[in-house]
């Protein structure tokens, strides 16, 4: 029987060049598993050895089963595909290696882009197995899909700077024919081929018996709870942050944490503390949240709160640099920090707040998914954390495209490694703004905020008032 390179997939546009973020999954069967989270559709690939039917675990699933293109959609002869899997032995917890390989892939990635910032569009690759056995091992890794007609991209460059990062194998993927592939593995120092195999590429369309539509499928990045970058519970962020202890800065969010958060508070009393409302504006850079946040401050004699508080604010620019998981997990504590403070002073006074937990989320979700694969509505995911202090109300403000970019040309100061992100990806700005529309319990109200100032207020109030709060 031979090898198998199955591919599950709706693919990318046909752009000169992509890197993403990847985990990889093993099982006792020798099989790895891949899921490429590019920026408008994912791409599954599984690797059997000694074949086999590839599909018939898959066909057993019901949460996650999604309609499937043709192999000509995913791969072409003009492009090919480098990807690096970060494997660490297998002596610590699943999360702990999780962690540690997804912390060197995030280095690597971030290295590329810099290098090639022109031609790259950020997103996540992610390989999580079904099987839920004591075999199982995930990892992160990096993916770089490149066009051969990029005269600037080096693969060469690519794979020094992977070993340099002690990546040191790396898999090159060739179409070279319809219906098979060549996959070698090499050695990422020497460029020595450890082996050398032709696949078939497998096209797997109409194979499943219960097919849902592309738009119900999810990524699996959000089925596995203990490595998801959503947290719903104070302690899921803390247990993250407690596998981070090498890092200094996590021993410290941990110890600010500690001195900020009681042990045993009770989101329910927290709850009845408050007595006048608590407002939270949401929105993407250059919307206008602060603009409207400092008038309602004044127009409700209220007391303005931001996320990050100050008590962690100076860490910021560290977890930024970090995994979607470590960094969801820093703005989670800062939530809870917050949410404190804020139980004590609407027991005096109204708060308006810049951001909140639902920004934390729909970052987590939007750098975790494709545009095809988020979690549906209605999706755990997207439901409020039970042990949070939660809003009266909640504003979500959107612009055109056009608006924001002319907001953020008159802004000054230095732009983040994420705003660039947000500022040349459209489809992760989509699934941002599509993550913002799928929460519940509170939803998130939209307004739109293209207009002056004194429009945009004015609806503000209006939708104020509707739900009962009085200027």
């Amino acid at each position: 029987m031979p090898n198998i390179f199955n591919l599950k997939a709706r693919f990318l546009n046909r752009t000169s060049f992509y890197v993403q973020l990847a985990s990889l999954t093993y099982d006792a069967c020798c099989k790895m598993n891949i899921h490429i989270a590019f920026p408008d559709k994912p791409v599954y690939l599984e690797r059997y050895e000694g074949g086999g039917n590839l599909l018939q675990k898959n066909q057993k699933e019901t949460s996650f089963e999604l309609s499937l293109s043709p192999v000509s959609d995913c791969f072409t002869d003009t492009h090919d595909i480098l990807l690096f899997p970060n494997i660490l032995k297998a002596n610590t917890d699943t999360i702990s290696n999780y962690i540690k390989s997804a912390i060197r892939s995030q280095k690597l990635l971030r290295e590329i882009t810099q290098k090639y910032a022109c031609n790259v569009s950020l997103s996540t690759f992610t390989d999580i197995d079904s099987n839920q056995d004591a075999h199982e091992k995930i990892y992160r890794g990096v993916c770089v899909f490149a066009h051969h007609s990029d005269k600037k991209f080096s693969a060469n460059d690519v794979i020094k700077m992977a070993y340099e990062n002690n990546l040191k194998r790396h898999y090159f993927i060739k179409l070279i024919k319809e219906g098979k592939c060549r996959v070698e593995e090499r050695d990422s120092e020497t460029m020595g081929v450890l082996s050398d195999h032709i696949y078939i590429v497998k096209d797997s369309w109409g194979t499943f018996e219960k097919c849902r539509s592309i738009t119900q499928c999810q990524s699996r990045a959000f089925s596995k709870p203990d490595l998801c970058p959503v947290f719903h519970s104070y302690v899921e962020a803390r247990k993250i942050l407690s596998k981070c202890k090498d890092m200094p800065e996590a021993i410290t969010l941990l110890d600010i944490a500690d001195k900020n958060i009681p042990g045993n508070f009770d989101v329910n009393e927290l709850q009845n503390q408050i007595q006048h409302p608590f407002v939270v504006v949401e929105g993407l850079d250059a919307t206008g949240k602060t603009t409207l946040t400092e008038t309602l401050e004044k127009k409700l004699n209220a007391v303005r709160y931001y996320t990050p508080p100050p008590e962690v604010a100076h860490l910021r620019k560290f977890f930024d640099a970090l995994p979607e998981i470590i960094r969801r997990a820093y703005y989670c504590i800062g939530n809870y920090i917050v949410a404190i403070q804020i139980a004590r002073e609407c027991q005096n006074k109204a708060v308006i707040m810049d951001r909140f937990w639902h920004s934390t989320t729909a970052y987590g979700v939007a750098n975790e998914t494709s545009t095809s694969d988020m979690p549906p509505s209605g999706h755990w995911v997207y439901q409020w954390p039970s042990d949070l202090l939660k809003p009266t109300l909640v504003l979500f403000l959107t612009v055109t495209e056009e608006v924001r970019r002319q907001r953020l040309s008159g802004r000054g100061g230095a732009i983040t490694f994420e705003e660039q992100h947000l500022d040349k990806d459209i489809l992760f700005r989509q699934r941002l703004c599509e993550a913002y529309r799928r929460m519940e319990n509170p939803v998130c109200i939209e307004i739109d905020a293209k207009g002056s100032k004194e429009s945009v207020v004015k609806t503000a109030e209006e939708t104020l008032e509707k739900h009962g709060i009085k200027l």
